[in-house]
């Protein structure tokens, strides 16, 4: 549009110039320069230029708060994010396990009175995980949390050092856990047969065990309250066998109960994503009422019917999953096949999914993701190969700020536009309005090149560095074919684009603030550099709010705008040749900054005028009438 103005704009001076007997190489080549500036002034090139600086900024912000972004562009994907698609483990909650109890067949009670010397071996045996300097300062852990709880609960009640154990079994197979299996098996040479080691879940190793249903019910009943306090529960058994072969019934040793805290911050970040209009839905290994009893804690979900296990999800159509995923937060004894139907039918519906994960399995959801969000402390490497954001510390909360940030980004474009498109309005308007009515042109060459260095200098790249506010996450996240521009933005534009040009023609033709005729267009340059200068101000706030409210938060702005100001001052006060103008007195310095402050009155009565007309249609609407 821009240039196609510039073209009739040239035109229309070439016209004229032939009209008036004043067409030679000299004037025709004036006009022809100015259009190509125009042309220039009217493209917003310092787009790309806000975009990679408010997004590389916000990437170091973030990585400073436990959140290392991968990808520039994730950082923007991160503020449309409408689902999290969560851990439990580790996001959630502290993934700093203990073993709080051991059930036996009869009772439980304190690991530590408990003596059951193959349910400990079955701790430390069948187990990958390993962990140095126990119980100290410096300890290390690798391997899952929950092994290494266990492999502590031995330490503390056999006093014995799990390593030697391990070492000195004669290890003939191991059979990992699995997220399909839910249970790890490990062989043993012990005389001359096999002693056989099985850890998992509950309703898994205990329909493997030497025992009737009414025996499996009665102990799965004994663990329902501890489930339904958040507990996680591993399941034990054994059978000594002749060989690796030899498929016979399991031998119940017991239960172990573990404990994994909650996050103190999980509470505020899960309430915080839904007043942002964010879905959390937890997807877990864990069982239902395991997993119920977090999301309660956590108001993800205040309804048992909320949750339900992988295996009802794998029932449903994709139609019928999707609605479902609108009520049902909760998805427990999760597989990643899960994870990513749940990813995948999401994208097609339109949502924009961050996914969580720490395992390999998690790959393919996290890879699927719009973003995906890998574990920094218990992440696999190649999980975290994979995403597009790495958690330094775990946290959910973490993914909340991230997603705070996010939108600010995509908040500071709009920003960016708004005052760009403004300013483009009305310096095309004020041109084309001059030349159309036979006026002078109003800017030379140089002139709309400092027109330009404000629009897409300092004062518009500041705007990209506007903080977020809180209220940011107090808003619904912007869908994927949502326009940049919104039908407000629109209106604001044309509406100071038409002022600041109506205002700046005035000025320019008929002088209405009366400075000395030599000043005239030394006051019209200036009147609108300042006009857009104090526009930006405007441009900070999208919404009806006043430009008076957290005015002082943009430092940097306020900086800019001075150093523009005295920028100003300078070029007319000093380098007024250069610019083909006039210095200007005191008084019309004045005159000129009233005048162009005038944007922002304006500004500020017609948010209120369409405050009272939204204030007036709630009332309306509320009585009915």
């Amino acid at each position: 549009t821009g240039a196609i103005i510039s073209v009739v704009i040239f035109i229309i001076t070439v016209i004229r110039l032939a009209v008036t007997g004043n067409f030679n190489f000299f004037n025709v080549q004036n006009a022809f320069i100015s259009a190509i500036v125009l042309i220039v002034a009217a493209v917003p090139e310092g787009l790309p230029s806000i975009v990679a600086v408010s997004l590389a900024l916000n990437m170091i912000k973030l990585a400073k708060n436990n959140a290392l972004i991968k990808k520039l562009t994730a950082t923007e994907t991160m503020g449309a994010v409408s689902v999290i698609c969560s851990d439990k483990t580790g996001t959630l909650t502290e993934n700093k396990m203990k073993v709080v109890k051991i059930c036996l067949s009869n009772y439980c009670d304190l690991p530590e009175k408990i003596k059951n010397e193959i349910l400990f071996e079955n701790f430390c045996i069948n187990s990958t995980a390993v962990v140095t300097n126990m119980f100290k300062r410096n300890e290390k852990s690798v391997g899952s949390q929950s092994e290494v709880a266990l492999l502590k609960s031995y330490k503390k009640v056999m006093d014995g050092d799990y390593q030697l154990k391990r070492s000195s079994a004669k290890i003939i197979k191991t059979v990992p856990f699995t997220s399909v299996e839910k249970k790890m098996e490990t062989y043993v040479k012990l005389g001359d047969g096999v002693r056989k080691y099985v850890k998992g879940a509950p309703e898994v190793v205990l329909s493997l065990c030497d025992l009737t249903n009414a025996e499996v019910d009665k102990l799965l009943s004994r663990l329902e309250s501890f489930e339904k306090s958040s507990k996680r529960v591993l399941c034990f058994a054994h059978v000594d066998i002749s060989s690796v072969d030899d498929d016979k019934k399991l031998v119940f040793d017991g239960f172990a109960i573990i404990a994994d805290g909650i996050r103190k911050e999980a509470y505020s970040a899960v309430k915080t994503a839904k007043k942002a209009g964010i879905d959390v839905i937890m997807l877990t290994g864990d069982n239902i009422l395991t997993a119920t009893a977090v999301a309660k804690e956590l108001k993800i979900i205040d309804d048992d019917k909320n949750a339900l296990l992988a295996t009802d999800i794998d029932k449903l159509t994709d139609d019928d999953l999707y609605k479902t995923l609108k009520k049902v937060k909760v998805i427990a004894r999760s597989t990643p096949s899960t994870k990513l139907r749940v990813v995948k039918v999401l994208k097609n519906y339109g949502e924009v999914v961050a996914v969580t994960g720490d395992g390999i399995n998690d790959a393919p959801a996290i890879k699927c993701a719009d973003i995906g969000i890998a574990m920094g402390v218990s992440g696999a490497e190649l999980t975290k190969e994979t995403a597009d954001t790495i958690l330094l510390d775990d946290s959910f909360s973490t993914i909340i700020n991230a997603i705070k940030f996010g939108r600010n980004v995509y908040l500071n474009i709009q920003r960016f536009i708004l005052f760009q498109l403004s300013v483009n309005v009305s310096a095309l308007l004020f041109i084309v309005v001059s030349i159309l009515f036979g006026f002078k042109t109003p800017f030379n060459t140089l002139q709309l090149l400092w027109i330009n260095v404000i629009m897409d200098g300092p004062p518009a790249l500041t705007l990209g560095l506007e903080p977020p506010l809180n209220s940011v996450m107090q808003s619904l996240p912007v869908k994927r074919n949502e326009s940049i521009v919104k039908k407000s933005s629109l209106i604001r534009i044309i509406f100071s684009g038409v002022y600041i040009a109506t205002v700046t023609l005035f000025q320019y033709r008929f002088n209405f603030l009366r400075v000395d005729n030599t000043e005239v267009l030394s006051a019209t340059f200036t009147l609108f550099i300042l006009f857009q200068t104090f526009n930006a101000f405007n441009s900070r706030k999208l919404s009806l709010e006043s430009i008076f409210k957290d005015f002082t938060r943009n430092k940097i702005m306020l900086a800019t705008f001075a150093v523009t100001f005295l920028m100003q001052f300078f070029i007319v006060t000093f380098m007024y040749k250069v610019f083909g103008i006039c210095p200007m007195q005191a008084l019309s310095w004045l005159k000129v900054v009233l005048t162009a402050l005038s944007i922002v009155i304006v500004a500020e009565f017609y948010k209120i005028f369409h405050r009272l007309v939204i204030k007036k249609r709630r009332f309306i609407n509320k009585k009915g009438v």
